[in-house]
């Protein structure tokens, strides 16, 4: 029985997740480094099937742990690193209730030395259900089109874990048409703003936002602000979501001319589908 460690970083690990990997591989662990995945269907898809948990250390008082089932993305984001155990004929024994909370209690006293209240057995139960170590290099995961992760996880093309953002400026018709593709859906969202040169930008992120389709979840909300950054926005004010909402939300009434001012258009076509059925229009 020997459990398989995985740290998630950033492409280039964070101070915290660098002292980390430092810690386990002192200690003998192998842990694998994946620096691609944050998305929650990855982590579900993956590791719903086996035995595991997932664990998050700073800036928390003390280590956390959980299966994925009981963990709010939204809130927590991604695991700083998940152990897990596969089901094959050489390992086919997983840790019970005792020994995952031994297990917990280990890398909570090799992590930040939390073992005032942890006996000393506890400790050596917790180390030998993770089974035989060996002192060697943290083994990153290779950025290919198909990697087999253990027995059980096998990847998809990294072209769906990524955003995709596109845009056209249609000037004669001072329109702007956004694209935006998330991971994992089908059908892009697409935004039009007319009269361009005088709105900008602004409305983009409210009617995703307003979208039924479109999601509240961590990483939508992250990238939305990563967006406004990426098209210059920070320089004229904050992101605020929550006060662009209130924004867009009142222009959607009648103002005393019995004007709506803002409306949300949101289409789930791509830029070349609407220049195709809104051509017209358009010119």
């Amino acid at each position: 029985m020997i459990g398989q460690i995985i740290c998630f970083t950033e492409k280039s690990p964070t101070p915290i997740e660098a002292d980390l990997i430092a810690a386990l591989t002192q200690h003998g662990h192998v842990p694998l480094v994946d620096s691609l995945h944050s998305q929650k269907e990855w982590f579900t898809n993956n590791f719903h099937l086996v035995a595991h948990r997932a664990y998050y250390n700073h800036p928390f008082p003390h280590l956390l742990s959980g299966q994925l089932e009981e963990v709010d993305f939204e809130i927590m984001g991604r695991p700083h690193f998940i152990v897990y155990y596969t089901t094959t004929l050489e390992n086919a024994n997983i840790p019970d209730a005792h020994q995952w909370r031994c297990i917990t209690k280990y890398f909570a006293s090799i992590l930040n030395g939390d073992d005032d209240e942890t006996s000393d057995e506890e400790l050596k139960v917790g180390k030998e259900s993770l089974g035989a170590v060996k002192v060697m290099e943290p083994i990153p995961l290779e950025d290919d089109e198909e990697t087999e992760v253990g027995p059980f996880v096998i990847e998809r093309s990294l072209e769906d874990y990524y955003y995709k953002f596109e845009s056209k400026w249609i000037k004669e018709a001072d329109l702007m048409i956004y694209e935006v593709k998330k991971p994992f859906v089908d059908r892009p969202f697409t935004v039009l703003i007319e009269k361009f040169s005088a709105k900008g930008a602004g409305s983009l992120f409210t009617d995703l936002f307003s979208c039924p389709d479109w999601g509240h979840e961590h990483l939508d909300v992250k990238f939305l602000e990563s967006l406004w950054a990426h098209l210059g926005l920070s320089d004229d004010a904050p992101f605020d979501m929550e006060a662009m909402l209130k924004h867009a939300t009142e222009a959607c009434y009648p103002n005393e001319s019995c004007e709506v001012l803002a409306e949300p258009r949101v289409f789930r076509k791509g830029i070349a589908e609407m220049e195709e059925v809104y051509g017209k229009k358009f010119c």
